[in-house]
């Protein structure tokens, strides 16, 4: 019953058919234009239930009113047929930022908004930390000094992560029969296509690589690497038993509002708030005033989605890997292969006792 809805746009090749006495192909935001991208909306039960795509949009040229519009659309016909929708999710490019601020509220909690479909009910609006996690590798390597500044406390002196430590840490272990991190030339000197890859992301944000810094007198930069690897860890929390399996407390689901993971949320988005900011690879030693706002917002309304879930809605436990897009972008697979110009709707039924979404879909093509 209660829902996340993720969307995405993935690009198509813009062409025209005829099939069936209509045109296929022409936009939806546009209607005289040929589509270029699709605006895939997927909608994934928080029980586990099966995750689905409602909503493949053709797009000429996505703007923030109109794909306002397609999500309000689609809260608001879950909650007609009994579900419940407590959060959006996206990576934090320009237009989905803009989308976002059309729905939030008090503009100190950009993460909580009220529910179109019902205004007692929050919706929390939350960026793709998979995503988040490639921004603040990229913004690290396009740095002009490649160097990140930081204070892990007020009052703390400032720390400042250098990432030519990480390749150097690289370049000493690259001819060794046993390898002590898991970096490699293409992690740490990615191309702009290869800085796409999450697994090149998560070959410098390991514990091997925070070991390796540490012996190596690097303690800056592994303090750095250490915060992100351990935000990372709380938001990639997929399985209830995952703690146990590994024998890593950090890997623990949330079940009580005063968790450790809630706190290291908490701490993490705190020491990115207090980066400067800027725009550029000439800005200071810092992440984008862009990520740094999207990791403030996304900590934050994590932290308090937790706390919503388990007082309010009666959750035992929260899974912060459920969170994520992954599973919509596994399914551009078959998007990529639609036809610009289809347009699917579902028809969802809601059964509360079992706990799961039926789908039917039809396809309009209007």
């Amino acid at each position: 019953r209660y829902c996340i809805i993720l969307f995405d746009e993935v690009y198509v090749k813009p062409s025209l058919r005829f099939s069936g006495c209509h045109t296929i192909g022409y936009s939806e935001d546009a209607p005289r234009q040929i589509a270029r991208t699709v605006l895939a909306l997927m909608v994934k039960s928080f029980m586990g239930g099966p995750a689905y795509v409602a909503r493949l949009i053709p797009i000429y040229s996505l703007q923030p009113a109109f794909l306002y519009d397609q999500v309000v659309h689609l809260v608001q016909l879950i909650h007609q047929l009994g579900g419940t929708v407590v959060s959006l999710i996206c990576d934090n490019h320009f237009t989905n930022r803009n989308c976002f601020q059309l729905l939030q509220g008090d503009s100190a909690v950009p993460w909580l908004a009220k529910n179109p479909a019902d205004p007692d009910q929050p919706l929390f609006l939350l960026y793709d930390p998979v995503h988040l996690m490639k921004n603040i590798r990229n913004n690290w390597l396009t740095q002009s000094f490649c160097e990140i500044d930081f204070q892990p406390v007020i009052g703390e002196p400032v720390k400042r992560a250098k990432w030519n430590e990480i390749t150097r840490l690289e370049e000493a272990s690259r001819n060794h029969i046993v390898r002590t991190t898991r970096l490699n030339p293409v992690a740490c000197r990615p191309s702009p296509l290869e800085r796409q890859k999450v697994s090149l992301v998560l070959d410098v944000f390991h514990e091997k690589t925070v070991a390796a810094l540490q012996l190596n007198g690097y303690s800056e930069t592994a303090d750095f690497v250490e915060r992100v690897l351990n935000f990372w860890t709380v938001v990639n929390v997929k399985s209830p038993e995952s703690h146990i399996r590994l024998n890593d407390i950090r890997r623990a689901p949330i079940s009580s509002t005063n968790s450790s993971a809630i706190q290291e949320l908490l701490s993490f988005a705190a020491v990115v708030d207090r980066m400067p900011g800027g725009r550029g690879a000439s800005r200071p030693r810092s992440l984008t005033t862009e990520t740094r706002k999207a990791i403030h917002q996304t900590a934050n309304g994590l932290a308090d989605l937790s706390r919503h879930l388990l007082m309010k809605v009666g959750f035992s436990y929260v899974l912060l890997g459920e969170l994520q897009t992954d599973r919509l972008e596994g399914s551009f697979l078959f998007i990529g292969k639609a036809t610009a110009g289809v347009i699917i709707y579902p028809l969802i039924k809601f059964w509360p006792v079992r706990g799961y979404a039926e789908c039917n879909f039809t396809v309009n093509w209007s």
